[in-house]
């Protein structure tokens, strides 16, 4: 299923999706280690998380994502545009844009995103 809200200007079609994101932030050091969290919705610009820490808005993220296709996971670069704390404060929704995806991958993500949504109207 997809959700499209057009109060928050978004340019593409997004897809709800569990799945495992592993991030971590840019630059590396010793105190940010990646983290393993789990996908809430992805487009083809960007991909919703839940995190049980905070990141900065403006953080770049080098993101491991485990698309739903089942095919390679897809390695790509990203950044925090809006985090916002969950009601029970235990953890934080997290917004990240890419911004390093190639044609071939951001053809790829598209086929995910909008082949469930025309496979719909198809039948």
């Amino acid at each position: 299923m997809t959700d499209v809200d057009p109060t928050q200007k978004r340019q593409f079609a997004r897809l709800r999706f569990h799945g495992s994101v592993t991030v971590a932030p840019i630059p590396r050091s010793l105190f940010n280690t990646p983290l393993t969290v789990v996908a809430e919705d992805l487009s083809e610009q960007g991909v919703r998380f839940v995190s049980p820490e905070p990141f900065p808005v403006g953080a770049r993220l080098v993101i491991d994502l485990d698309l739903p296709d089942r095919g390679q996971p897809l390695y790509t670069l990203g950044r925090v545009i809006w985090v916002v704390r969950m009601p029970d404060g235990l953890a934080w929704r997290v917004g990240v844009t890419f911004y390093s995806l190639s044609t071939g991958a951001r053809a790829r993500l598209h086929g995910i995103v909008v082949g469930p949504q025309t496979r719909q109207r198809a039948s």
